[in-house]
């Protein structure tokens, strides 16, 4: 099959990967097929991963580094197909994390709403666009809330903005 695929056009080229150990990794996922035939996942990571994720000192809103850990913890608990790799996976999240400085009240945070539940998304009919500048933009983002409104963050300086000219001075 791979040669047939190969051989159907001559600008498209497939590569095949074969497997190691009897595990195979595609898309972040290492999947092992166990002695019985059965097969069992967990996170991959390629070799030059550096775990280097969003400073939690950056100038960014609180809600994107709480959406980091989300992200993670959402990837640890449906790649891993059992518990103790889940868990791995989450300790090995915690401290890539704190190396990018996330104190420990954000972990909780991100993941627990105040009745001990995921926390689901807020759904608002209208929002606003508004530019984010740390401290200033978060207590707006509350007082929208307050009337019902969804607030999202715009970057106030962006490199297209630095580097594309529309008109030539």
């Amino acid at each position: 099959f791979f040669n047939f695929i190969n051989s159907l056009d001559t600008n498209i080229k497939f590569t095949q990967e074969n497997p190691k150990d009897n595990t195979l990794s595609f898309l972040d996922t290492a999947i092992h097929r166990n002695l019985d035939g059965m097969l069992t996942t967990k996170v991959y990571r390629k070799p030059t991963n550096t775990d280097q994720y969003l400073r939690f000192e950056s100038n960014h809103p609180l809600i994107h580094k709480l959406g980091v850990i989300r992200t993670l913890d959402y990837r640890a608990e449906t790649v891993s197909s059992s518990l103790e790799d889940t868990e791995a996976e989450k300790s090995h999240i915690r401290e890539a994390l704190r190396a990018c400085g996330y104190p420990k009240w954000s972990f909780h945070k991100a993941t627990k709403s105040p009745d001990n539940t995921v926390a689901a998304p807020r759904r608002c009919n209208n929002w606003v666009t508004i530019p984010y500048f740390e401290g200033i933009s978060d207590r707006i983002k509350n007082t929208f809330r307050a009337f019902g409104v969804s607030t999202v963050f715009k970057p106030v300086n962006t490199l297209r903005e630095k580097l594309v000219n529309i008109k030539d001075r």
